[in-house]
């Protein structure tokens, strides 16, 4: 028998993907998608997925303290403000779990 994790399981699969075809299957199997980047949230936003896009600060696509995007109702933005890294981690990791 294999040991067992408790929690949610992180994993950067972006090593092992070469195109947004690749990206969209991956993503398709996950349960929720922590992205830091645009274009993996905005596909993970259009397929449904569960979302949580970090942000150093408010950005016109990702407007003031809405809780969510506007176009993708699965997509929520986390917004560092004056966080220290740790706090704005633990944070973000709540919004996903």
């Amino acid at each position: 028998p294999g040991a067992s994790r408790a929690g949610p399981v992180v994993e950067d699969l972006s090593p092992r993907l070469g195109d947004l075809a690749e990206t969209a299957a991956a993503i398709s199997l996950l349960d929720a998608v922590v992205a830091a980047d645009n274009a993996v949230a905005h596909l993970a936003g259009a397929l449904g997925r569960p979302t949580v896009l970090l942000l150093s600060r408010a950005d016109w696509p990702w407007p003031g303290d809405a809780p969510s995007a506007p176009w993708y109702a699965s997509l929520r933005p986390a917004r560092r403000g004056d966080d220290t890294l740790d706090t704005f981690a633990a944070r973000a990791a709540g919004m996903v779990l």
